[in-house]
């Protein structure tokens, strides 16, 4: 059977360059000369710009020898963008230069350094043979990898090969679960915004049969509440199936003395993380941060990592809110700052997190001043909100929205009103959806509509109001 694949868009990154209004310069810009002298000198954040504009024509005459050489610059020293834009060259027949082999090359060292768009790429160059061996397995691990990074072509194309790959077996070795993954795989290509994938996951059915395991029955059941959007069941499902109570025949990892075969498919384990995070459970968010922070069975990534611990934060996760802060303390994908460390930690604790709180008592008294209520008022209502009263919870986060009884911190004050959220306050909700939308990424505004219809569906006119604002 042909496979039919969603053809990857090949993508410049332009920094707001638009060719199609442009006009070729007929000299080197001195702002060019600058940074052509910072990318020579070893300041390699500028070699991908250098290279984009000799392509382009813009601040330069077009000069695709020179697009190549500074692209292989920056590519050289780990500027990822840069490996990724001198694969697209040698992907097209434009410049004349057309090598399929350098162009898979240079993907895959682009997606060796996370470049999601490349992983996709690499995936489909050895699916379709192309500068290299048709090779479906490989061709897998690269979608899969995109998928991981939030390519949605990536996971998009990685359900299509399951289908091919499992499909061709004996059907009375077909195993259920491929089906799982692939629906998962097209759903989640769907959330992250590609809208043929959306059809795909409403058609297939889901098959949650499920291999011989120790609770079947169990399995099944979160499975399916997983599908049928419960959050939570995706998270203790994918516990299930990265734990050792998972078992299966014919996926043989290592056999007990039962010749029964032992097997954790983290790989699943991951898909179902990720529905339940894309469903807005923030605990799946969370443990997603966190493998990827620690590389846990997967390769380490500090962005993706950061994206989804904020996320889980802002949906009242307690854990992500730690690692949030960890992220600052260490400088890892974040610049490093103590103070936004200490915050975070802050609202970890004050959700009950122990080791946050053991990490605010190594800080001096008055870093910790700025961080506590100091008011009579802004007092009772922290005792309040600990006590699980919403409406406290959320008039907490606005004292320090104003810094009101408070040092003003907007960190704190969104962490209070994802505990107000958490515990049913519709304006808490609203709150936390609005500190999401400003400069939010197009994942984020998803997010931040997710809670508005949510509380919009429950009756609330001001969220229903603000939904179709943003729409």
């Amino acid at each position: 059977m042909k496979r039919i694949f969603v053809f990857l868009s090949l993508l410049f990154v332009l920094f707001g360059f638009n060719a199609a209004n442009a006009q070729t310069a007929t000299q080197i810009s001195p702002a060019l000369e600058k940074e052509i002298q910072k990318c020579e000198s070893g300041e390699v954040f500028y070699c991908n710009g250098v290279g984009i504009a000799f392509l382009t024509g813009k601040d330069a005459p077009k000069s695709i020898e020179n697009a190549q050489k500074y692209y292989k610059l920056g590519c050289e020293a780990k500027q990822y963008f840069a490996c990724s834009n001198l694969a697209e060259i040698y992907d097209t027949d434009i410049y004349g230069i057309k090598n399929a082999a350098l162009a898979l090359k240079y993907y895959e060292k682009a997606c060796d350094g996370h470049h999601a768009l490349s992983c996709a790429n690499a995936g489909y160059m050895y699916d379709t043979g192309s500068g290299t061996t048709e090779n479906d397995t490989i061709a897998r691990q690269k979608y899969s990898r995109g998928c991981d990074y939030g390519n949605e072509f990536g996971c998009d194309n990685a359900g299509i090969l399951d289908d091919n790959i499992y499909d061709a077996k004996d059907q009375s070795l077909l195993l259920k679960m491929p089906s799982i993954k692939r629906f998962f795989y097209h759903q989640h290509a769907c959330y992250l915004g590609l809208e043929i994938a959306c059809k795909k996951q409403k058609t297939l059915p889901l098959m949650v049969e499920g291999p011989a395991i120790d609770r079947p029955y169990e399995l099944k059941a979160l499975t399916k509440a997983c599908y049928e959007y419960d959050g939570k069941a995706c998270y203790e499902a994918a516990k299930i199936v990265s734990s050792d109570d998972y078992l299966e025949i014919i996926l043989s990892i290592s056999t007990t003395s039962t010749g029964v075969y032992k097997a954790k498919d983290y790989e699943l384990s991951r898909l179902l993380y990720m529905r339940g995070c894309d469903i807005g459970y923030g605990g799946a968010c969370a443990y997603l941060g966190y493998i990827f922070l620690m590389g846990e069975n997967v390769e380490a990534n500090y962005k993706i990592s950061a994206q989804y611990l904020l996320d889980a934060c802002m949906l009242a996760d307690r854990t992500a809110c730690a690692n949030t802060g960890i992220q600052y303390e260490g400088g890892y994908w974040y610049e490093k700052n103590i103070d936004t460390a200490n915050a975070y930690f802050y609202i970890s604790c004050e959700k009950g997190f122990d080791f946050s709180c053991n990490k605010l008592k190594s800080i001096m008294p008055k870093e910790l001043d700025k961080l506590q209520p100091s008011g009579v008022n802004a007092k009772f209502l922290r005792e309040n909100c600990k006590k699980n009263d919403p409406i406290s919870c959320r008039k907490l986060g606005d004292f320090y929205k104003s810094g009101t009884e408070v040092v003003k911190n907007n960190i704190i004050a969104n962490g209070y009103f994802s505990f107000g959220c958490d515990l049913g306050d519709a304006q808490s909700c609203i709150n936390v959806a609005n500190a999401i939308l400003v400069d939010a990424t197009p994942l984020q505004n998803k997010r931040a509509r997710q809670i508005l219809d949510n509380v919009c569906n429950s009756g609330n006119p001001i969220a229903c109001d603000k939904l179709r604002a943003i729409k």
